[in-house]
């Protein structure tokens, strides 16, 4: 659902153990906030909410963005899929375990990534699978 009744505030700076700069937001009475660790940061993110509604985006009323940064979030490559996936698995599982990650990713990536209808040279994606220890 998606709603055109949006209330953009000024920038809240949050201190604890480190400064913090929070954009809130709120769409069809649902409240929304972002954190983030830079005030230029949050400025750019609080511009772009600014700008979506003064073009006169709909914004969700389940996510709290405009159509225009929920496609953005939404629009993840398959193989930028993987590595995420990987790298958050990463430092929770044992040799084993990413022994099987990277053999998984191996054996699907090459099919579901064809760029130019053509295969991907083996070795190359095998080599950018590899993450730091």
């Amino acid at each position: 659902m998606t709603s055109y009744d949006v209330r953009i505030y000024a920038i809240e700076t949050r201190k604890g153990r480190t400064t913090g700069y929070r954009v809130r937001w709120v769409v069809a009475g649902k409240r929304f906030g972002e954190t983030y660790a830079g005030k230029g940061l949050a400025e750019s993110y609080r511009a772009a909410l600014i700008t979506a509604a003064r073009r006169g985006e709909a914004f969700s009323t389940d996510t709290g963005l405009p159509a225009s940064l929920e496609r953005e979030r939404r629009d993840v490559s398959f193989y930028a899929h993987c590595l995420e996936f990987a790298g958050a698995t990463w430092p929770m599982v044992s040799a084993k375990s990413r022994i099987s990650i990277v053999e998984s990713l191996t054996c699907v990536i090459p099919v579901a990534v064809t760029p130019n209808g053509a295969a991907p040279d083996p070795d190359v994606l095998r080599a950018a699978r590899r993450l730091p220890g």
